[in-house]
């Protein structure tokens, strides 16, 4: 299916996708321990 000359764009495509979808993830949790600490004082 894949030419072994693809593979490089293959491994960059996989990390790109792996960062966004770690993005929201960490935005979520920083938005929700500022709203918890907020939220306690």
């Amino acid at each position: 299916m894949t030419r072994p000359q693809q593979a490089p764009v293959v491994n960059v495509v996989a990390a790109v996708l792996v960062l966004l979808s770690v993005v929201p993830i960490y935005v979520a949790q920083r938005l929700s321990a500022d709203t918890a600490t907020s939220s306690r004082v």
